[in-house]
């Protein structure tokens, strides 16, 4: 698998950011319904067997992925709206 990540654009194995998502929510325990709306913001690929430090402020819900040399990675933004329509 190596040897053809290494001829995609990321030039190496990478986490998919759905993989990134569903890691984040169950690290912090945080359970989703139907109701509640997830906004993720990549700004750079997470790259296969590198360290990453993630953090939650529950005050703002939000979770902040950065990588050991201090580089916003992701942020994700969890809200519960009050209906289904809601956006």
């Amino acid at each position: 698998m190596q040897k053809f990540a290494i001829k995609t654009h990321a030039g190496q194995p990478i986490v998919h950011g759905v993989h990134l998502v569903l890691y984040l929510l169950n690290d912090f325990n945080i359970s989703i319904k139907p109701n509640t709306k997830i906004n993720v913001k990549f700004f750079f690929q997470v790259n296969l067997d590198i360290n990453i430090k993630s953090t939650f402020d529950e005050s703002k819900k939000e979770i902040t992925v950065m990588s050991e040399s201090q580089e916003l990675l992701c942020k994700m933004k969890i809200k519960t709206t009050t209906s289904l329509n809601n956006s």
